[in-house]
């Protein structure tokens, strides 16, 4: 799931929910870690 949120605001995809680009506050916290280690590494 890191790799799933990563792609998203690396690609700068728009969030539904707040009609903006994903930002790491957007993932829900279980991910975030994941989500932010991937983003380093990617």
């Amino acid at each position: 799931m890191g790799a799933f949120y990563g792609k998203k605001i690396r690609d700068g995809e728009t969030n539904p929910r707040t009609g903006a680009a994903w930002k790491l506050g957007d993932v829900p916290s279980l991910w975030r870690s994941k989500t932010d280690d991937w983003l380093s590494a990617n």
